[in-house]
Parts: C-alpha cells; sequence; structure tokens
C-alpha cells in the first residue's frame, strides 16, 4: 500500500509561523504564561506532506532529551485529520531509528481527546496524567503522558 503521507526535514520559520495560526495546530500553547517562540524546542522537526500533493499537514518535534529516551510532540492540522495514524506511526518509526533510543514518550492535551486515542492506537501506554501543565486560551490543561518501548513497538508493529 503506498503511503498518503511523508516525512521530511523541510521546516522554515515561515512554515510554524503559519501553522501557528491554525489553533488546532497546538503551536499557541503557553507555559507558565509565556508563550513559546516558534522553534520552541531544540530538536529534529519533521514536516509530513500529503504524497498527491504535497501539501504541508503539519509539523513533528522530536526532542532527545536524555540518552535512549526522547519526546515526540505533533502539531497537525485539520487536513491531517485522515492521516494522522499514519503520521503518528512514521514519526515513532524515525524516532526509534536512532538505535540508542529505547523508548518514546508523548504528551496528550486532555482538551484533545483523540490524541489519547491516536498514541493507544499505536501501542503507546497511558502511563500518568500531568495536572495544570499547560495553559490555552486562558486554561490550565492537564496533560496524559504516554510512552512505548522500543520492544513494544516492534511487536506492535508486527501484528
Amino acid at each position: 500500500m503506498k503511503a498518503s503521507c511523508a516525512l521530511d526535514h523541510e521546516v522554515t520559520d515561515q512554515l510554524l509561523a503559519d501553522l501557528r495560526k491554525d489553533p488546532f495546530a497546538g503551536l499557541g500553547w503557553q507555559f507558565d504564561g509565556v508563550e513559546f517562540p516558534l522553534r520552541f524546542a531544540p530538536g529534529e522537526y519533521l514536516r509530513a506532506t500529503r504524497t498527491s500533493d504535497g501539501v504541508c499537514l503539519g509539523v513533528a518535534l522530536i526532542v532527545r532529551s536524555l540518552p535512549g529516551c526522547c519526546e515526540v510532540h505533533s502539531f497537525l492540522g485539520e487536513l491531517a485529520r485522515p492521516h494522522m495514524k499514519e503520521i503518528c506511526k512514521m514519526v515513532v518509526r524515525h524516532a526509534f531509528s536512532v538505535p540508542s533510543t529505547e523508548r518514546v514518550t508523548a504528551y496528550c492535551p486532555s482538551d484533545i481527546p483523540a490524541a489519547a486515542r491516536r498514541a493507544a492506537s499505536i501501542g503507546f501506554k497511558h502511563e500518568g496524567t500531568i495536572r495544570n501543565m499547560a495553559k490555552r486560551n486562558g486554561k490550565l490543561l492537564d496533560f496524559h503522558v504516554y510512552g512505548i518501548l522500543r520492544k513494544e513497538f516492534e511487536e506492535w508493529q508486527q501484528q
């Protein structure tokens, strides 16, 4: 089956600024009342595009925080909805492409239940909830923490 989307490293500041205008993209998060700059974390930025026409669907960020561990964050617009599972699988596969990576963590905002369902659908396990982690539109939000180990992801891919 041909992939309906692709990942690349063509993430520009203009692309991030454009995505920031889309509230679904999630780039307007505030932590401790301070809005992040466009490139809010050092890490590997990946652009997700639709293969049929090259339209940008959003951006994923992989932050390698501790040896053997990384976090994945995705900022996907409305057009990405039909491709979410495929994009998430590609991002996690890319995160595990570094041989030393043994675990991937995803933080899912409590006001976007589809994010938690998507994480669970590709093998992530719910590991806890961080209360009042971020503020968006003046409202404090909890984040659900999901994690997957390399072995679990490899087993999930075999199914």
